[in-house]
């Protein structure tokens, strides 16, 4: 029996991708939230950037 691709998997080979897929949608905010962070920093607080 053959498994079904993930959305991300589909993704990832550069196949068409449903782009509000549950799992796309919780890796998207996450790393618009570490942005988030990262782009806050002040030039002083250099130990956070290298994370």
């Amino acid at each position: 029996m053959t498994r079904r691709m993930t959305e991300k998997e589909k993704m990832l080979a550069g196949e068409v991708y449903s782009a509000v897929d549950p799992e796309l949608i919780e890796e998207l905010m996450a790393t618009r939230e570490i942005l988030y962070e990262y782009n806050s920093l002040r030039p002083s607080e250099t130990t956070m950037a290298n994370r």
